[in-house]
């Protein structure tokens, strides 16, 4: 059975109501964070990335992280979560390795 536009329309309600907004978009940063950032990265597109000046010389990336947002206060190392950037007007950020 396909579905109209109409129809589709229709079940974005009850898929907020079920879900929530905020979890549907916590779960899509998650899997980007550990499924699609990897798969960009392993893509044949980027196996290899040569020189224009040496064709002896290339990169190649065998893995990816992306390390937990922080912030250092008074040699103080701490976590930041998104409610604190909101509250104090930070940027929710971290490190990719």
């Amino acid at each position: 059975m396909k579905l109209t536009l109409k129809d589709r329309h229709l079940l974005i309600p009850a898929f907020l109501e079920l879900r929530g907004l905020v979890k549907q978009h916590i779960d899509s940063f998650n899997y980007f964070i550990n499924t699609d950032i990897k798969e960009i990265v392993n893509s044949p597109s980027n196996c290899m990335i040569r020189s224009d000046f040496d064709g002896n010389f290339y990169l190649k990336y065998t893995d990816i992280r992306v390390l937990t947002p922080s912030i250092d206060e008074d040699c103080i190392v701490s976590q930041l979560t998104p409610h604190e950037c909101r509250i104090r007007d930070l940027t929710y950020s971290a490190p990719i390795l």
